[in-house]
This record gives C-alpha cells, sequence and structure tokens, in this order.
C-alpha cells in the first residue's frame, strides 16, 4: 500500500475514533477538565446521575445538563450544589456557574430561624456567604461559634407560628466570630453587627440578647446590636451582681441597667416567698446588713450584724448582737430579735432561749414555752402535718402541727 494511502486510513481510523469519543462525552470536556460544562439550558430541578460511569446532572427529562467530570455531588442547598473535587469542596448554581471555588474543606448550610445560612472553611478560615450564595474572599474569620445560635433556634422551634413571623428578623440569630484574637458579632449573612473588637464575650441571660464582653481588659454588657448596655468598667459580672477592684459589688437589673453602685463588701440576689419582687441583702464596708430592692431603695438599714433568708418562707432572719429574730422587708419585726436560735419552718419556728426549746409562730406569738430540753420536727407528707416530738427529762410528748 502506498505511503499516501497509509495516511489517509491513518486519518479516517483517527476521524471515526474521535466521533466515538464525542458521542460517548461532551467533547468540550476533554479540554476543560476544571470547570463543568453546561448546555446552556437552565432547569429549577436537577439530578445528580452517572451514565457509563460519568457523573452528570440531568433535567426532569433525563437530558444531561451538566457533565461533572470527576466532581462529585454531595448535596443541594437551596438549588445550589454542593461539588467535590480532590477532598475539595465548592458550590454551584443550577446554571453552572461558579459561586464558591473548589478549594474548600467545608461546607455547612443550616436553617436557623426560619432562614437558610451557609458557610465555608478554607483550612482554618471560614467565610459566611451573602443572602445570594456570593463568597467574598476577604471577609474571612478564625472561628465561628455556634453555641448561642443553636439555643436560639430550639427555642424558635418552640414558639407558635404567630411568634417566629417576629423572630425571622431578629438579631437573636447571629453569629458570634474572631478574628486576629479579637471577637465580633455578624449575621446569618455575614453583615457586621460588631466588629471584631472584643476580648471575650459570655452570653448573659438566654432570655434575653444580653452578652457581657470583655473590652481593653474590662468587663460591660452589650446587646447583639451591639448597643453599649452596661460601661466597660467591671471586673466581674455575673448573675446580676457587678463588681469592681476585686472587692466592691453592685447590682444590675434584667435589662443590665445598674441599680446598686458597687460600693458594698457582698451582695446577694434573694426572693420571698408569695413576694414577686426581687431583692438584695447586702452587705457594707462596715460589716453591717441591710435590704435593698430592684429600684435601688434601701428597704431594711443596715444595723444587723448577718440576715440568712430563704425562698420558701417570708421572712428574713436577722442577728443583731448575738440574738435571732425575723423581720419583713420593710423591717417590720415579726419574731422578736431576743432568742439564741431559731430553726424556721414555713408555719412556726424552733426557738431557744436560755438554753431550752421552745415553738413560736411566724407572726411571733408563743406557741410552745421554751422549756424542753429537746424538740425534733418530722413532717407527714401524707397528712400535710408536722409532727413534733418534745422531749423533757427523757419524757416524749407528741404535738400536731397542721
Amino acid at each position: 500500500m502506498e505511503k499516501e494511502d497509509k495516511r489517509l486510513l491513518i486519518f479516517i481510523v483517527c476521524l471515526m475514533i474521535l466521533g466515538v469519543i464525542y458521542l460517548l462525552v461532551d467533547f468540550r470536556a476533554l479540554f476543560n477538565p476544571e470547570l463543568p460544562v453546561m448546555t446552556g439550558i437552565n432547569y429549577t430541578e436537577l439530578n445528580y446521575d452517572d451514565i457509563d460511569g460519568e457523573a452528570v446532572l440531568t433535567n426532569e427529562f433525563g437530558d444531561v445538563v451538566v457533565y461533572m467530570n470527576d466532581y462529585f455531588v454531595s448535596e443541594s442547598i437551596t438549588g445550589n450544589f454542593v461539588v467535590e473535587r480532590k477532598e475539595k469542596f465548592g458550590l454551584m448554581s443550577p446554571d453552572g456557574d461558579e459561586l464558591v471555588p473548589v478549594e474548600c474543606d467545608q461546607i455547612m448550610s443550616f436553617e436557623m430561624g426560619g432562614k437558610i445560612s451557609t458557610y465555608t472553611r478554607r483550612g482554618t478560615k471560614y467565610n459566611i456567604l451573602t443572602e445570594d450564595f456570593k463568597f467574598i474572599e476577604d471577609e474571612y474569620y478564625d472561628s465561628i461559634n455556634m453555641n448561642y445560635l443553636v439555643e436560639m433556634n430550639y427555642r424558635y422551634n418552640d414558639m407558635s407560628e404567630a411568634l417566629k413571623s417576629e423572630y425571622q428578623d431578629s438579631i437573636y440569630f447571629s453569629y458570634i466570630v474572631s478574628k486576629d484574637g479579637y471577637l465580633g458579632i455578624v449575621d446569618l449573612y455575614g453583615n457586621v453587627i460588631a466588629n471584631t473588637e472584643y476580648e471575650e464575650f459570655e452570653v448573659y441571660d438566654y432570655d434575653t440578647d444580653l452578652i457581657i464582653a470583655k473590652k481593653d481588659g474590662e468587663l460591660g454588657l452589650i446587646t447583639f446590636d451591639n448597643t453599649i448596655v452596661l460601661d466597660f468598667a467591671y471586673d466581674f459580672i455575673s448573675d446580676y451582681l457587678i463588681r469592681v477592684n476585686q472587692n466592691k459589688y453592685g447590682a444590675i437589673n434584667n435589662e443590665g441597667e445598674k441599680i446598686i453602685n458597687p460600693i458594698y463588701a457582698h451582695i446577694a440576689r434573694i426572693h420571698l416567698l408569695n413576694d414577686p419582687y426581687t431583692y438584695y441583702v447586702v452587705k457594707n464596708q462596715s460589716d453591717y446588713y441591710g435590704v435593698i430592692d430592684q429600684w435601688g431603695i434601701v428597704r431594711v438599714p443596715f444595723i444587723y450584724d448577718d440576715i440568712n433568708f430563704s425562698d420558701d418562707l417570708e421572712h428574713l432572719e436577722v442577728t443583731k448582737d448575738g440574738r435571732v429574730g425575723t423581720i419583713t422587708v420593710d423591717n417590720q419585726i415579726k419574731i422578736p430579735i431576743y432568742y439564741e436560735y431559731l430553726d424556721r419552718y414555713k408555719h412556726f419556728s424552733i426557738m431557744r432561749s436560755n438554753g431550752s426549746f421552745g415553738v413560736v409562730n411566724t407572726d411571733g406569738s408563743l406557741l410552745i414555752m421554751a422549756m424542753y430540753d429537746e424538740i425534733n420536727v418530722i413532717y407527714d407528707s401524707a397528712s400535710d402535718v408536722y409532727r413534733l416530738d418534745l422531749v423533757l427529762n427523757d419524757n416524749h410528748t407528741e404535738y400536731i402541727i397542721e
């Protein structure tokens, strides 16, 4: 056979091979394996499929829309596709636009408060996608804290539909993020609420949007929209208490507003039985105790050596000059400050006077004279009565209080 005939035969064979290849795969994909090739047809519902070992996206009629080459579709995010190639992830729109480069180690998407939020991780850098899934290269963070966001989402899911509609645009659904060692707040789509300028964050109360923040070494309170509620001037903020100089305490209310200046040696926040208000048992710098209410008004003057309290009881137990009694939050005496000892119950108290035990009512009236060596109390829950064992000279007498 002549050389020219051989060349012609080889050319024809090559054309046939190329034709077969073109029938099997989209010829354009051979020359650009790094990117998917689109047919130009845009469908809203696409399916991931495998045709003869080739990863493809097909439309509802089974037509191939995207040749994925060596990509793998791992999931769909509101119509867009998370694609994987060589253990890296990216995000692709249904019409083939590369929303996020296939360079990420992780892509996370979830619903929070009725919204879809997506963020990516490349190495140690996190990017939060915009609402239209835009990837902004320079707006990255070193970490994203999900704890507060997850807690608020749990609460959102338990809300009524009417209440949910109020919360859908709430600042409560926000990320706490860090960058270069400082913390800030961004919303679900990466919009900055508080710049990364804080040294520490701690959620103050999940029932409010208050955050304990540290700035320039001092603690204060801010809201999730970065409104300063309490100035940065404290070394301790917790359970409605504030402190300066390591030893001077004050108090704040539910909104984080200061109601007691930090000038006291000790403060305890209390509630009493059948009283809807909040009070503070306070010790001043002279070691005397008093009571201040939730509006910052002194209700009990600083004249007592000690004040004890219980949420299950109506009155305060006070000690003065070694004697014990009870008062109201308005400093009205109930049980005279006369006894050596009190063991208080809801409707009565065991008292000791001159070394002997007796019983008084909560209003201070005498119920059993102080003459016993010992009084033991047994509560009978079945009949809701107290059985008192009165002991005198080893003789036992039962006394019942209903």
